[in-house]
C-alpha cells in the first residue's frame, strides 16, 4: 500500500477544486487533493527548531497531527541559516530538544522523514533571506536600489 505524497506527482486546478495525480498518470488518476495543515513556526527565527520542542517531543507533535487527520504542514525557513546551516543549541529552556547538536540541515531532513513516514506532505517555505528574521515588504534585496524587485 502507498502511503500519501511518496510518489512524484502533480497538482492542478479545474472545476473549481484541487487535484493531484502521479506524474505518469492521466486525467482518469485524478484524485481530488483536501488539504488540512498546520504552520509550525520557529525554524525561521534565531532558535534554528520548531518552537516547543525543547520541551514536547517532535513526536508528540506528528502523533497529534495523525489523531487529527492533518496532512499538511508548513515550515517556515530562514534562507540564510539553510546556507550557514548552524549546530542546533540543547539549552533547556528554548533549545532543540532531541536535536541538540544537529546541523540545521540534518534537523531538516529527520523531521522531514518522520513527517513522510506519517503521511504527512511537507511545505518548506523561504519565509525570510536575512538573518536575524526580518521581514522585508518584498521578496528581494532592496539594498541595490530595488533593482530586480520588479
Amino acid at each position: 500500500m502507498e502511503t500519501p505524497f511518496n510518489v512524484d506527482f502533480n497538482v492542478s486546478a479545474h472545476d473549481g477544486r484541487l487535484w493531484i495525480k502521479p506524474l505518469w498518470g492521466d486525467r482518469d488518476s485524478e484524485q481530488e487533493l483536501r488539504l488540512k495543515g498546520v504552520n509550525w513556526f520557529g525554524a525561521s527565527g534565531t532558535r534554528f527548531c520548531m518552537e516547543e520542542i525543547n520541551s514536547i517531543s517532535v513526536q508528540r507533535y506528528i502523533d497529534f497531527m495523525v489523531e487529527h487527520e492533518f496532512n499538511a504542514v508548513r515550515l517556515p525557513l530562514n534562507g540564510g541559516t539553510v546556507l550557514r546551516n548552524p549546530t542546533l543549541d540543547g539549552n533547556q529552556w528554548n533549545g532543540c530538544g532531541e536535536y541538540a547538536g544537529y546541523s540545521y540541515l540534518d534537523m531538516l531532513a529527520h523531521v522531514s522523514q518522520r513527517l513522510a513516514g506519517a503521511g504527512i506532505f511537507l511545505m518548506l517555505d523561504v519565509h525570510s533571506m536575512v538573518e536575524p528574521e526580518q521581514n522585508q515588504p518584498l521578496w528581494c534585496e532592496p539594498g541595490d536600489g530595488g533593482a530586480g524587485c520588479a
